[in-house]
């Protein structure tokens, strides 16, 4: 994503692309996501962790 696409006014909020990938990554391999347990990493969690 280019800060051309959107407003520039909007651009310095949006969570960087790499972020919500290495996030997505993250979660699709969370074996926690398998076990049927309610007990998950948030979103917030995760940029903590970064």
């Amino acid at each position: 994503m280019k800060n051309l696409d959107v407003p520039s006014w909007v651009a310095h909020v949006l969570t960087p692309p790499d972020v919500i990938a290495a996030y997505v990554e993250r979660r699709i391999n969370d074996p926690a996501l398998l076990s049927g347990e309610q007990h998950e990493p948030t979103y917030a969690d995760f940029l903590r962790a970064e």
